[in-house]
């Protein structure tokens, strides 16, 4: 379980038990940390996403969105930068993710001049059932 192995990595950690006592004893450790599976997590995501093209990869990007967060932003960035072989699909990626941002925050814009510009409470409300 993860308590289990957060304890033998504490144990570990602290020096109460060595690496080769774990391992003798059957144990696997994840050796991975948080952020490293967060790394990997946005990477598999920017792969999936950038093997996609023109209305296809809007398509993935708006079904992907709510994972985007600024953290991915930050790696899709790094990737830029470092993954020269790939830069052309990553900046299109990018690209992409950018102009999906623009037009939802019109869209969330435009909705909420709507709503305000109804007038009394009951009539914005009625504004955003529909």
């Amino acid at each position: 379980t993860d308590l289990m192995k957060k304890m033998v990595a504490h144990a570990m950690q602290v020096g109460d038990v060595t690496k080769e006592e774990v391992e003798s004893a059957g144990l696997q450790l994840n050796t991975f940390s948080d952020a490293d599976m967060a790394i990997a997590s946005y990477d598999e995501l920017i792969d999936r996403l950038r093997s996609n093209t023109g209305d296809e990869l809007r398509s993935a990007v708006e079904a992907q969105y709510d994972r985007m967060d600024m953290r991915f932003l930050e790696r899709l960035n790094d990737r830029m930068q470092s993954d020269t072989a790939n830069k052309d699909s990553l900046a299109a990626l990018n690209s992409c993710i950018q102009e999906t941002m623009s037009s939802r925050i019109q869209r969330a814009s435009t909705t909420l001049q709507t709503i305000l510009k109804a007038g009394d409470p009951a009539q914005m409300k009625k504004e955003m059932m529909i």
